[in-house]
């Protein structure tokens, strides 16, 4: 199944960069999301989120009350203005789920954009689409409680 997002920002390629690379901000952002434990490691070439979110009703009879997650963007160097590109990977161990997104941070006139461009594929034979349904709207839920928190964050500064 397809997913697009799209995330602005009021700041900066490079700014916004050092926001989604910041150990802090994925730490605010995991508690946004309602998980109930998280961890998180960061460089400008990497960043990582692990977190157990609670399960949306809809799912709990596949994996449980909680929801595993994990999160995990490399980034390219800067390009001319900041642009950056990144492969975002999404998977919940122990099951056959997995999102890989195409990411791009560019300039814009406001800022920036954030644009997120991937496939999820739910590998279980019969009822993946399904669960690809249910799951969709919670990777783009979270994209969007991450911009929320960006947003914020950024007016912080």
């Amino acid at each position: 199944m397809k997913i697009t997002a799209a995330q602005s920002y009021p700041a900066d390629p490079t700014a916004v960069h050092a926001m989604l690379t910041d150990e802090a901000f994925l730490a605010r952002a995991a508690s946004e999301l309602g998980a109930v434990e998280h961890k998180v490691a960061a460089t400008p070439s990497r960043s990582a989120l692990e977190a157990a979110l609670p399960a949306p009703s809809e799912i709990r009879r596949f994996i449980g009350d909680t929801l595993r997650i994990v999160m995990d963007t490399t980034w390219s160097d800067a390009a001319a203005g900041g642009s950056r590109d990144g492969v975002l990977t999404l998977t919940v161990p122990g099951a056959p789920m997995k999102a890989v997104a195409d990411v791009r941070i560019a300039p814009a006139a406001s800022g920036s954009t954030v644009t997120y461009d991937g496939d999820l594929t739910v590998s279980i034979p019969l009822v993946g689409g399904q669960i690809e349904k249910l799951a969709a709207p919670e990777i783009l839920g979270a994209l969007a409680a991450q911009e929320r928190v960006g947003q914020a964050w950024l007016a912080d500064r």
